[in-house]
């Protein structure tokens, strides 16, 4: 017979959602850890926020360090999900491809953002953004010791970008394309991780078609 322990389930997709003891103990951590980082949260008062035993990390995760590792994963997968659902770009040499294409820029943007500057999860007030800020935390310090997949997750989003980039300015070479890439996710993650910044511009360009309106 093979290994029936919780602790088995812990690589498994899906496996958080299995029990709603383990979901509440994941839910807590990604907040504890977005807020006050893996050292200065504990595990009781990740047990507190949950409200269960804290005893239930070990038997659900079977530790802190897990327990930040799920609590990670969920977050980078969270970023990669929205990103691998952006809106289709157009064909190069359409007559309206950069048009089409900045409009799908804003699109991917705010498709990012949505969820920390208008939160819709009905599950708890704050979790994307919570989910978001564990990402970009452990995009600028990574654990070493975890080998999570931060990176990799935002692929999608930088792939997407730059070829609506290559639509809109298809005459620049590499090197200007690499600086006109870094300033665009420069932006993207400044508005992450400041979201009274990303609800201005929420309210400034994108409501109503201002963007749009703008671009003649």
């Amino acid at each position: 017979m093979g290994d029936t322990h919780p602790r088995s389930r812990i690589w498994s997709p899906g496996a958080a959602r299995e029990d709603p003891t383990r979901e509440r103990l994941l839910r807590a951590a990604v907040r504890l850890f977005s807020r006050k980082g893996y050292d200065d949260t504990g595990i009781r008062e990740i047990g507190l926020e949950a409200g269960c035993n804290s005893a239930m990390i070990g038997f659900h995760f079977g530790g802190k360090h897990q327990l930040y590792r799920a609590a990670a994963l969920r977050a980078c997968g969270h970023v990669r999900r929205v990103a691998e659902g952006y809106g289709p770009l157009p064909i190069p040499g359409a007559p309206d491809a950069a048009f089409r294409a900045s409009s799908a820029l804003r699109a991917a943007e705010r498709a990012l953002l949505e969820g920390v500057i208008d939160p819709q999860d009905p599950a708890g007030p704050g979790f994307e953004q919570a989910l978001v800020r564990l990402f970009l935390a452990e995009l600028a310090s990574p654990r070493p010791e975890q080998h999570l997949p931060a990176q990799g997750a935002l692929e999608p989003h930088l792939a997407y970008v730059e070829e609506a980039l290559r639509l809109l300015h298809p005459g620049l070479d590499g090197l200007e394309m690499r600086r006109l890439l870094y300033a665009q996710v420069c932006r993207t993650l400044i508005l992450l991780t400041y979201p009274h910044l990303g609800a201005a511009l929420e309210r400034r360009l994108w409501a109503g078609g201002g963007a749009e309106a703008r671009q003649d």
